[in-house]
């Protein structure tokens, strides 16, 4: 099973666009105005990456007869936060939000007379959510230079808390989501099958909590929103039948 594309499906202008909206903060925030439906005034996109765990292109499924079966796989989809501005050298990562997890589905084929085989499914699968953040955003450095300095820190020893201790963190809450699988296999052997798949995961958001300290102690900020990490996923394998 290979997943060869993926889409965030609440996107607003384009495939690799989805805006990860906010509640009000109780909190001064410290950015600039922020852009429509951004969260915190910087975070507008989130650009979708492939797969790393061999996992998600593995499933196996137990037939109970030709016509139905039960489909254990792995789900992920991964995308980096991008904040897209006039400036361009203000535009940053913050880091990867990544959902994950084990899946169940339950499969209905349509045998014919033919070697193509149509079929159809419903799942549901049981997501971990992680947000892997960039070091240099999550140490407080900022503007067009924060790459150059961040960089400049690491190599002075990385002396503890830079830009007057302040930390930004990210953490994510698990989520699940509903499954809807539709594809084709064109029957090779009476134990190979080729097929084609397409999957949307119907996932009921990342929900997040964004705190901003001072040397751990002292809260700056404290923001929540949710990422929209639904999407669509297309793909093609082989299926071996013992």
């Amino acid at each position: 099973q290979s997943q060869v594309e993926s889409d965030l499906t609440r996107a607003r202008s384009d495939e690799t666009t989805a805006l990860a909206h906010t509640s009000a903060s109780p909190w001064p925030a410290r950015a600039s105005a922020p852009l429509n439906d951004s969260f915190r005034g910087s975070i507008s996109r989130l650009r979708v990456r492939q797969p790393e765990s061999p996992l998600a292109f593995l499933t196996a499924e137990w037939r109970f007869n030709r016509f139905l079966g039960l489909q254990l796989g792995w789900e992920q989809v991964r995308a980096q936060t991008f904040t897209f501005q006039n400036t361009p050298s203000l535009n940053h990562t913050d880091g990867d939000v990544s959902v994950f997890g084990p899946s169940l589905t339950a499969l209905v084929r349509f045998p014919n007379r033919t070697r193509l085989t149509p079929f159809a499914g419903l799942g549901y699968a049981w997501l971990d959510a992680h947000f892997a953040h960039n070091p240099a955003w999550q140490n407080g450095f900022g503007g067009a230079t924060r790459e150059a300095d961040y960089a400049a820190w690491r190599a002075a020893g990385a002396p503890p808390w830079p830009n007057e201790g302040v930390r930004r963190t990210i953490t994510l809450r698990d989520c699940d989501a509903w499954l809807l699988v539709w594809g084709l296999e064109f029957r090779l052997t009476d134990q190979l099958d080729v097929c084609l798949f397409a999957q949307y995961a119907d996932v009921d958001g990342a929900d997040l909590t964004q705190r901003m300290t001072r040397t751990d102690t002292q809260l700056l900020e404290l923001r929540h929103g949710t990422f929209p990490m639904s999407h669509t996923a297309y793909g093609a394998g082989v299926r071996w039948t013992f």
